[in-house]
């Protein structure tokens, strides 16, 4: 056998050796794209939940407007605000601490942008939305379900002789209003010693809870508008106990 000949052989051994290799080996398994619901229905996006490292990382934007909150985006200060009723969140993309009101709540992992959307990890939407969150890894479902409503109506009921309500949950903060003892304020929210009120003219307010104590029971019903009657007129014979 000449030398150019086994060369050739060699050379075609080897390529059938490596196609046979390729061919098989096992192409890895597609995962399925990760799914989301919102109160049983089903949620569609542009830019998907991704799992990294284990972790869930959702769409903030899009969850939040499904559960009724808007959000604002600040391109200078790569900041996310949403709002929802009383609760105000913000979040810095690539941070860990989000601020909910004055509360300050730690993130998994930070928030990233993918494919234009701010993608946050999935406890953080429960945590800033106080909703009920749900992985399953088989059917790779997420199920988010709205808050329930709070059914007792919570009130405080000032104890001190004059106590001052603040624009914000510190002393620091512009007097707003002094109410005396007896006075009842609904309560909107509480931040460490501080309590979130709405005040007689309907604004909010902040009020120390040293000088209060807080009281759950139904909600106060207005009372039913008494609808107008007609006058009865009587007519003579209509009437036995009336002369004709």
């Amino acid at each position: 056998m000449s030398v150019r000949n086994y060369i050739f052989k060699t050379c075609f051994l080897i390529l059938g050796m490596l196609f046979y290799a390729q061919g098989s080996l096992a192409a890895p398994a597609a995962f399925p794209p990760v799914k989301v619901q919102v109160d049983g229905r089903e949620i569609t996006f542009d830019a998907p939940p991704v799992i990294e490292n284990g972790r869930a990382l959702v769409p903030f934007r899009a969850i939040s407007e499904a559960l009724g909150a808007r959000v604002n985006w600040e391109e200078k200060s790569k900041t996310v605000t949403m709002v929802k009723e009383n609760v105000t969140v913000k979040l810095v993309i690539g941070n860990t601490i989000a601020l909910k009101n004055t509360e300050e709540l730690a993130l998994e992992a930070p928030a990233k942008i993918i494919k234009s959307r701010t993608m946050v990890p999935l406890r953080f939407v429960g945590e800033a939305l106080g909703a009920n969150v749900q992985w399953d890894p088989a059917s790779r479902l997420i199920s988010i379900s709205k808050p329930a409503e709070k059914s007792p109506w919570r009130e405080l009921i000032v104890q001190g002789d004059t106590v001052n309500i603040r624009s914000g949950p510190a002393t620091n903060h512009d007097v707003l209003l002094q109410v005396s003892r007896g006075v009842r304020l609904p309560v909107l929210d509480k931040s460490a010693d501080w309590y979130k009120v709405q005040m007689p003219d309907g604004k909010m307010g902040w009020i120390v809870a040293w000088y209060v104590t807080e009281e759950s029971s139904s909600p106060p019903v207005s009372p039913p508008v008494p609808e107008k009657s007609e006058p009865v007129i009587s007519v003579p014979g209509d009437d036995p106990a009336l002369p004709v």
